[in-house]
């Protein structure tokens, strides 16, 4: 392994374990009881402005669409989240229990965008919440310039 390459694969456990830290962080302050999509959310290590999902409830909306830890979420009900605050967004994916909000959201594994239309769901003891303990791999094939990044759930 040359000098580069450990230096990404260094940046990317760091990120992955920068993401967690925040997303268990996160994950202790919420109240006792909400609706929402069962996702916490944050800004990322890309610096691009857009909100990432950092943790994903495992039965959630959220889980049952496919979305993971380290997604990009660019548009919340038609509007870019690079636009708005982190409690303006909050604020839009929390509401009333059975109600529609609709994300675009960037996957990091394969980079596709696709909208989700995720129904608000009632979540009456936050400690009880079993999240999704996901980590961001990636590697790179030799003599290729194409890197392969995958989640896993540990």
């Amino acid at each position: 392994m040359d000098k580069k390459e450990f230096e990404m694969k260094t940046l990317i456990v760091l990120a992955s374990l920068f993401l967690t830290l925040s997303a268990m962080a996160e994950t202790n302050n919420l109240a006792e009881s909400y609706v929402g999509i069962g996702a916490v959310i944050g800004y990322g290590e890309e610096n691009d402005g857009f909100l990432r999902i950092l943790r994903v409830a495992k039965d959630s909306s959220s889980d049952n669409a496919g979305l993971h830890s380290f997604d990009t979420i660019q548009n919340i009900n038609g509007l870019r989240t690079d636009e708005m605050t982190l409690e303006e967004a909050v604020s839009m994916l929390r509401g009333p229990e059975g109600t529609i909000v609709t994300l675009i959201v960037k996957s990091i594994t394969n980079a596709s965008t696709c909208e989700v239309a995720l129904v608000r769901q009632l979540f009456s003891d936050t400690s009880q919440i079993d999240w999704k303990n996901e980590i961001l791999s990636t590697y790179q094939l030799p003599d290729s310039t194409n890197i392969i990044v995958t989640i896993k759930e540990i």
